[in-house]
């Protein structure tokens, strides 16, 4: 269910008499009175303390709308002092408002006001009923603010909750306190262009049903001075630990030993340990490892009406957190330390038992491009992207984990970012949230009962840049703006005060969640290019030296990588001795053959790099769209199956979880892949790409014919291609494919423009053909024929031009979609093709050769991996393509085809032949390799076909 928001403006009282006439209803309580303006607005004034406006406001048929926009049809004052109203909201010209019924009535502990919703007819409104605070920075920063029972924090700070209601100090002896009676509502807090902080609490489902009443009700009080729990402590002598509680005597090899410290010390800021530090050595059978302590609050945890409600259980503690790694008798010491010197505790002792944990996931030293267990056994990633922990309608945690366990997936990227699991941000650099931080804790037992594993992704680029309503620089603790160290965000990479603080962060969350084998690694950050004035040679010299710290800093030596938007980028920082494996982000604006960019890329980053390869970021639309495109999932399923046989380390994880593979229950494109890697012997087998010789057609003297062939380019275009001659063969391969672009720069980015020419030999009299799909800002389509001009096309961009339209208000420039082809004539025989697009900006692009692809050989494409005495593959038909399919278009079955895989030693063999829908084996037959070669045939394929082959 979703929830809108509830808007509290801050506005003086003198605002009513703008109101008209009709005289506002004062209701005067102890500590101060509640107004009530004539339309509903409510004035909230404490005794000694600054007043607040609340008034609801809509998004009906996509105008915002507040009160004072409100027609009042009756309005009622009890005789008690209390009022009833009723008022209309409607956009202009709309037939069918919302009814909005208010009564506010004085009771024992306050005031209390109801609403009441209603859609008596068929209307559109949006994100529900907003009641929201907005309160000048100037005014209010450093004020304290509490969202009842989850968390205190000074104003401003990021909040994204769910809470009962809240409490604001409005003056040194003043306060307000306003709690919802029907039920926890999400809170969150946001700063408008770093001049305002505002409040929202929500009071309505997004979307009332019409004749349905909605209803809310909430309890107005002034309680007087708020003197809110501190963190800080004082000791009057120096550091003591007074009692260390364990977890328990006996821990099972790879499990989590916790400790309970209570200790005395001195501090203004807990999590700065040059103010305290906690720290800790256990001594076990293979030596000695130093562990961190950290502060923890407990919460518990309720599910009310669908929301996550935490509230805080007990004050906070001082805890360790250790995973032994052998079995056998450890011992451990303490030691605690604050301004005031070092306190030392001695004498604890548990025993390690064996378990059937198999440990941490690290870089198989038998091949460095796969991931093992502790145990030796592989690890291959399965998952799609749920960066956000959610804790209202999109979706808990815990269904959505269910759900991917029981499709076969065995990971997910969690975003520490700041409307989620980020920790540091509170009001200042250097302190942590501790809600934030429990979330992980419970997602991470979750990780337990789903077998599941997390890459922690520790920032993202949307925090460090811009001003708009989904990137939070504005408040972003580091921001000068917000009393941090910079201000910009690229000095976030030079800034010894800023990188100081993040050395900090980077101990608290090793303290807290290092011991955990469900932490698959940590990832710096998602896409670096996106901090604003990002350089790459600062960047580099950050990763080195974070990547360098974090290492040395975690005792369980978690892997560590980081991630970069487009593909052949960046080199230099993931050749870094210290980032463990590459990523890869690929989203393809464009109708594509998928399985082939993906099949591109791997091949790419296991020929680059001898580390791991993670395909962390997939899909067929950076943007919105991607469930009317391929509502069945066939480039999911089809990107998956390419990763697997291309020597990457994980399927291709999609990005679109909330809008795509949830709300069509696509979690059935992971199972046949998660299937049938299961028992793969990764690492230990030595695999490497697989031999194919002699792709043809089974039928012999078949007549020759050609088909159309698209090429999608390699290189997202963020990066200037070095190579800008290609040849194109008949069969369909292309040379330097990797450096082909997939967007023509422009003249806005000269420095990244090689326009592309294409050798290519037609075999008759055709056409060659340039598809546009996304043009920003203004493109010109040039193509040459053997250096003589063949089209010139403008393509401007605006609103209502294209098939699609948008304003990018980042770059204030219109983006259209075009998804047009434009063709010149070719003659039979060789020519150099050239393309340039001449315009202001990029546009995305596939190029087309009509009746150019000999049908010689098959449109059979064939990946795999072998060793010596083992292959896996995957058999595809190259027609099948998921935009095909999405317009209705019968997908051609291929005719009986054969091939032969080379490299293997010779024997008997079973060939296993997999659906791979489902992931089951459905035959098996008996082969013979013969000089170190195996044919294999292939009936009438519609769409695909895996097999694994094993020596007898």
């Amino acid at each position: 269910m979703r929830y809108a928001f509830l808007l509290l403006t801050l506005t003086p009282l003198i605002a009513l008499a703008q109101e008209g006439k009709v005289e506002p209803v004062v209701l005067a309580i102890a500590g101060g009175k509640v107004t009530v303006g004539p339309r509903g607005r409510l004035y909230l004034a404490p005794e000694g303390g600054d007043g607040v406006g609340a008034s609801l406001r809509v998004l009906h048929d996509n105008h915002w709308l507040g009160q004072s926009s409100a027609v009042v049809t009756e309005r009622e004052v009890q005789p008690d002092g209390g009022v009833k109203l009723t008022s209309l909201i409607a956009a202009q010209g709309a037939k069918n408002p919302l009814i909005v019924r208010l009564t506010a009535a004085k009771v024992a502990q306050g005031v209390k006001v109801r609403y009441e919703f209603e859609k008596a007819a068929e209307c559109s409104v949006q994100r529900g009923i907003p009641l929201r605070i907005s309160l000048p920075l100037e005014t209010w920063r450093g004020r304290w603010l509490e969202a009842r029972k989850v968390l205190t924090t000074p104003i401003p700070s990021m909040l994204n909750c769910q809470v009962s209601g809240y409490r604001l100090q409005t003056g040194a002896q003043s306060s307000l306190d306003l709690e919802v009676l029907t039920g926890p509502r999400p809170l969150a807090g946001e700063a408008g262009g770093g001049k305002s902080f505002t409040l929202s609490l929500n009071l309505a489902p997004e979307e009332p049903a019409v004749g349905e009443v909605e209803a809310a009700e909430i309890l107005i009080s002034f309680p007087g001075e708020m003197t809110p729990e501190a963190l800080a402590r004082k000791t009057a002598g120096p550091p003591r630990i007074t009692q260390v509680t364990p977890s328990a005597r006996q821990v099972g090899r790879f499990e989590k030993l916790e400790l309970t410290v209570a200790l005395q010390a001195t501090y203004d800021n807990p999590f700065d340990p040059e103010q305290v530090a906690l720290d800790a050595t256990f001594a076990g059978p293979k030596g000695r490892q130093e562990v961190p302590g950290f502060l923890y609050q407990g919460y518990r945890r309720q599910v009310v009406d669908g929301l996550e409600v935490l509230t805080k259980e007990g004050p906070p503690e001082w805890r360790v957190r250790f995973a032994p790694s052998e079995v056998g008798d450890y011992s451990y010491e303490l030691r605690l330390k604050d301004a005031h010197g070092e306190a030392k505790w001695t004498g604890g002792k548990f025993t390690c038992v064996d378990s059937p944990s198999k440990g941490f996931i690290r870089v198989d030293p038998r091949d460095r491009r796969r991931f093992a267990y502790d145990d030796g056994s592989p690890f291959f990633a399965i998952g799609h992207n749920v960066p956000t922990y959610h804790t209202t309608w999109r979706q808990l945690p815990d269904e959505t984990l269910r759900k991917m366990h029981e499709a076969g997936e065995n990971f997910n990227r969690w975003w520490m970012y700041s409307r989620s699991l980020g920790i540091e941000w509170c009001h200042q650099v250097g302190w942590y949230r501790l809600d934030r931080a429990w979330q992980l804790d419970y997602a991470l037992e979750l990780a337990d009962r789903y077998d599941m594993h997390y890459m922690l992704c520790l920032d993202t680029h949307q925090d460090y840049r811009g001003k708009q309503s989904w990137v939070a620089w504005w408040l972003n603790p580091y921001n000068q703006a917000m009393g941090g160290p910079i201000a910009e965000p690229r000095e976030w990479f030079t800034n010894p005060e800023a990188k100081q603080a993040y050395r900090k962060r980077l101990r608290y969350m090793v303290a807290r969640w290092g011991y955990d084998p469900r932490v698959f690694a940590w990832e710096f950050g998602n896409e670096f290019q996106g901090w604003a004035g990002y350089s790459d040679e600062e960047g580099r010299a950050w990763h080195e030296e974070m990547s360098e710290y974090l290492h040395q800093l975690d005792p369980f030596d978690h892997l560590v990588s980081t991630s970069f938007w487009g593909s052949p980028t960046h080199p230099e920082t993931w050749n870094l001795p210290h980032i463990d494996f590459v990523q890869t982000h690929s989203y393809s604006n464009r109708d594509a053959d998928q399985a082939q960019i993906v099949a591109d890329l791997c091949r790419q980053r296991y020929e680059n790099f001898d580390k791991p390869q993670l395909f962390a970021e997939y899909g067929i639309r950076s943007g919105a769209g991607t469930g009317k495109r391929d509502p069945t999932g066939v480039h999911l399923h089809q990107g998956n199956w390419a990763a697997l046989m291309s020597m990457c380390s994980s399927n291709a994880m999609t990005w679109w979880h909330e809008s795509y593979v949830d709300p069509l229950d696509l979690y059935h494109c992971f199972t046949g892949v998660a299937n049938f890697v299961r028992g793969m012997p990764l690492g230990a087998a030595q695999w490497r790409p697989l031999q194919v010789e002699q792709v043809q057609w089974a039928e012999a003297n078949r007549p020759e014919q050609f088909t159309d062939l698209r090429i999608s380019g390699g290189s997202s275009g963020w990066q200037k291609p070095t190579v800008n001659e290609f040849t194109v063969t008949r069969d369909g391969k292309v040379s330097d494919r990797e450096q082909l672009v997939s967007r023509l720069q422009g003249r806005g980015h000269q420095d990244l423009k090689n326009p592309p020419t294409f050798l290519v030999d037609f075999p008759q009299d055709s056409r060659f053909g340039v598809q546009v799909g996304r043009v920003s800002s203004g493109g010109v389509l040039e193509i040459y024929v053997d250096d003589q001009p063949a089209l010139n096309q403008e393509l401007p961009t605006g609103e209502n031009i294209g098939k699609e339209w948008r304003w990018v208000e980042r770059w204030k420039l219109w983006e259209s979609v075009y998804d047009q082809e434009f063709f010149v004539p070719v003659s039979r025989g060789k020519h150099r093709i050239r393309v340039d697009n001449t315009g202001r900006d990029w546009m995305v692009v596939q190029f087309i050769f009509e009746k150019y692809l000999s049908d010689r050989i098959p449109p059979l494409r064939v990946l795999g991996m072998q060793n010596d005495s083992s292959a896996v593959f995957w058999c595809q038909n190259r027609a099948d393509l998921w935009y095909e399919r999405a317009a209705g278009k019968a997908i051609k079955p291929l005719d009986p085809t054969r091939f032969t895989v080379a490299g293997l030693t010779d024997g008997a063999y079973e060939l296993e032949w997999w659906d791979t829908s489902v992931g089951k084996p459905t035959r098996t037959d008996a082969v013979q390799v013969t000089g170190g070669k195996l044919l294999v045939e292939l009936p009438r394929l519609e769409t695909d076909v895996a097999a694994k082959l094993r020596q007898r």
